[in-house]
C-alpha cells in the first residue's frame, strides 16, 4: 500500500482550489482526481535556481485532457513552467493536476514548490494567466 503523501491538487477557473491535500498517489485516486487515464511531466528546478538531473517535483494530468478539450489550468501550468523551463511556451496543462514529489526525490511535496504556489495564487508571482 502506498503512503500517504503532502499534494497540490490545481483545479482549473471557475472550481473550487483545493490546494494542499493529503492523499494516497496510488493510480486509482489519481486517476479518479484528474478525471481519466494519467500522465506525467516533471519539474527539475531546485529551490536554488538550477535544474536538478532527477525530477524534482511531478505533475499528474489527464492524459487525454486536450483530445477532450479540458479547460486550461493557468495555475498548474505556471508552476510547471517555473519548475520546468524546457516547457515554457511549449505545452501547457489542462484539467485538475495533481503535484506531488519527483522521481528519485521523495514523494514529498518540497517546501519551496509550496511557497511558489501560494505566491501564484496570492498574486505576489505575475503570470499573465487567469486563475
Amino acid at each position: 500500500m502506498t503512503a500517504p503523501v503532502q499534494a497540490l491538487v490545481i483545479n482549473t477557473v471557475g472550481e473550487k482550489q483545493e490546494g494542499i491535500a493529503t492523499l494516497t498517489p496510488d493510480l486509482h485516486t489519481l486517476q479518479t482526481l484528474a478525471g481519466g487515464d494519467i500522465q506525467a511531466v516533471h519539474g527539475y528546478r531546485t529551490s536554488e535556481g538550477h535544474d536538478d538531473v532527477a525530477p524534482r517535483i511531478t505533475f499528474f494530468v489527464n492524459e487525454e485532457g486536450k483530445l477532450h478539450r479540458l479547460p486550461p489550468n493557468g495555475l498548474a501550468t505556471a508552476l510547471w513552467w517555473h519548475y520546468n523551463r524546457d516547457a515554457i511556451g511549449r505545452d501547457f496543462l489542462v484539467g485538475t493536476v495533481i503535484v506531488v514529489g519527483g522521481a528519485g526525490h521523495s514523494a514529498a511535496l518540497p517546501v519551496d514548490v509550496i511557497d511558489t504556489y501560494n505566491r501564484l495564487v496570492s498574486g505576489e508571482y505575475y503570470t499573465g494567466f487567469r486563475y
